[in-house]
C-alpha cells in the first residue's frame, strides 16, 4: 500500500512539474472577447492565464491578449486575430533558443526578448519574417497576406515559394518603415488612412494597450505612412507552389 501510495504521490508531482515546463508564457493583460485553443479544447483567456506550445490563442471583433514569454518577448495578438504558438525554447543559463509563432490572421505588435535575433521566426500564409533586435507591427488579410509595419530594429522577409528575401532596416527611434509579404497584390492597394487604421490600430490609438506594450513614437509613424514619407513599396507578386 505504501508503495502505491508513493508511486501515486510521484506522478502527480511529475504531473504537476511537466505543465510546469509546458508553459511559455503568460496573458498579463486581456480584452474579452480572448480564448485559448488547445487540441480543440476552448478555455477562456484571463489575466494570468499560461500559454503552451502548440495552443492557438484567438479573439473576437474587440478582444486582445498581451502576452508576455519566458525571455522577456512581448506579443499583442489584436481584435479579430489568431496566432498558433508553435515551438518555444529558451535556456535562461544561454545557449540556443526558438520562438516560433504562425500569424494566422488579423493584427499584431511584436517585441523581441533577450534570445538571440536569429532564435525568433514568425511565419504567416504567405511568408517568415526573421527579426533583428526588433520592435513591428503585423497585420495578415483574409487573403493570406501580410504588411508590416517596423518601428525600430529589422526584420527579413521571405516568401513563399521564392528563395528571394527583402531586408527592411530602421536602425533609429522615432521612425518607421513598411514593406508587404505577399503571395499576390489582392488588398493592398491604394491604401487609405482608413484602412491603415483598421491594419495597425496600435500605431493610430495605443490606449487599449498597458504601458509596456507602448511605444512613444507610434502615432508618427501612422502619420508618416499616411503622409507616405514612410513609404510602402509595390507588393511582390509571387505565385504559390
Amino acid at each position: 500500500m505504501r508503495i502505491a501510495v508513493w508511486v501515486l504521490a510521484f506522478l502527480i508531482a511529475a504531473g504537476g512539474s511537466a505543465a510546469a515546463i509546458a508553459s511559455v508564457g503568460e496573458a498579463v493583460g486581456v480584452i474579452p472577447e480572448a480564448n485559448l485553443d488547445s487540441s480543440g479544447i476552448v478555455t477562456v483567456l484571463h489575466v494570468g492565464s499560461d500559454v503552451e506550445i502548440g495552443e492557438t490563442v484567438k479573439t473576437g471583433p474587440v478582444g486582445q491578449v498581451e502576452l508576455i514569454f519566458t525571455d522577456g518577448t512581448k506579443l499583442v495578438v489584436g481584435p479579430g486575430s489568431s496566432l498558433i504558438i508553435e515551438d518555444y525554447l529558451f535556456r535562461s543559463g544561454g545557449g540556443v533558443g526558438k520562438l516560433a509563432v504562425n500569424a494566422l490572421s488579423g493584427t499584431f505588435r511584436f517585441f523581441t526578448g533577450s534570445m538571440a535575433k536569429p532564435s525568433y521566426e514568425i511565419e504567416t500564409p504567405s511568408g517568415t519574417i526573421g527579426v533583428r533586435g526588433t520592435i513591428f507591427e503585423l497585420f495578415v488579410n483574409k487573403f493570406g497576406n501580410a504588411i508590416v509595419t517596423v518601428l525600430e530594429g529589422a526584420v527579413n522577409l521571405c516568401v513563399k515559394g521564392s528563395d528571394n528575401c527583402e531586408a527592411v532596416s530602421i536602425e533609429t527611434s522615432q521612425t518607421c518603415g513598411a514593406a508587404f509579404l505577399a503571395l499576390n497584390a489582392r488588398g493592398f492597394q491604394n491604401l487609405s488612412a482608413i484602412e491603415l487604421a483598421d491594419y495597425f490600430p496600435y500605431l493610430e490609438n495605443q490606449e487599449p494597450l498597458s504601458q509596456p506594450f507602448r511605444v512613444a513614437w507610434a502615432r508618427d509613424c501612422f502619420d508618416d505612412l499616411v503622409k507616405g514619407t514612410a513609404a510602402l513599396p509595390e507588393p511582390r507578386n509571387v505565385s504559390p507552389n
